[in-house]
């Protein structure tokens, strides 16, 4: 083992991001340059060596060596040349490390544009700091529980909001419906949403009035429309309830007692 060359490069892809043992991706070795034909070993040498970005550029786009392009996209100081080694990486072990580890959000992108491994895209997903790359890889993955996850606890509006679209899980959907900080998530699960309790505990607490008149358009129960009709501190969206209350008690009292004259008059059109 000894007298390795220092120009070696070992990777580990570590289990808890691979869902696997490390992996060991030679990114390059000089003796390699023997069995390469004498144009490629050029074009390596100035992709990894040249001190020039655009001159180490235009190699990459003509290197086809796996290594070299591995050994580039993890290593080179200059962002586009990374990305230009990416675009021509077919190990999915390299595009995990560069996903996972690399410092910049755009090169990250597109590692995980061309990343397939599920485990790493997951881990993308949860921590990744760019919210857009977040994004790119939760459209990627299959798994429930890292999509459930994303939906509850991502920091992020846009990113949850995306978890919530792609996520079917009525559970998650629920909590997602209560407890959300945000309007416009909160209805988008409500839209998802068959629980009726769910349904009829938004109508009754939440503190928006678009989620509680979405919740009214949603509800069958009877006995919570009619808290609404009677209750509700939003003119709107006791209008939206009486509409649908079918007790010609709760519409009389709501005819002759509520406070919005646009109301009584919704009611006085149902009495029969």
């Amino acid at each position: 083992m000894k007298n390795i060359p220092i120009y070696i490069l070992c990777v580990l892809v570590m289990a808890s991001c691979m869902n696997a043992k490390p992996v060991k991706i030679y990114a390059f070795d000089p003796s390699e340059e023997a069995t390469m034909g004498a144009h490629e070993a050029v074009l390596s040498k100035v992709a990894m060596d040249d001190k020039s970005p655009e001159v180490r550029l235009m190699a990459v786009d003509q290197v086809t060596n796996q290594s070299v392009l591995a050994a580039v996209a993890l290593h080179d100081t200059d962002a586009n040349v990374r990305m230009a080694a990416l675009r021509r990486l077919t190990n999915d072990a390299v595009l995990a490390a560069v996903a996972l580890n690399d410092k910049n959000h755009e090169v990250r992108k597109m590692a995980v544009e061309r990343l397939e491994n599920e485990s790493a895209l997951s881990s993308v997903a949860l921590n990744d700091k760019d919210a857009d790359v977040r994004k790119l890889a939760l459209r990627k993955i299959t798994d429930a529980s890292v999509m459930a996850s994303v939906a509850l606890n991502d920091r992020n509006d846009d990113v949850r909001k995306l978890a919530v679209e792609l996520t079917t899980n009525e559970s998650v959907l629920a909590t997602v419906c209560l407890q959300d900080r945000d309007a416009d998530i909160r209805k988008m699960a409500l839209r998802k949403l068959s629980n009726e309790s769910v349904i009829s505990t938004a109508a009754l607490q939440d503190k928006d009035q678009e989620v509680r008149k979405l919740a009214v358009q949603k509800l069958s129960n009877q006995s919570t429309l009619a808290t609404v009709a009677l209750q509700d501190r939003n003119a709107d969206v006791r209008r939206q309830a009486v509409r649908k209350v079918t007790n010609q008690s709760v519409i009389s009292s709501i005819a002759i007692n509520d406070p919005s004259e646009e109301v009584r008059k919704e009611a006085l059109n149902l009495l029969k």
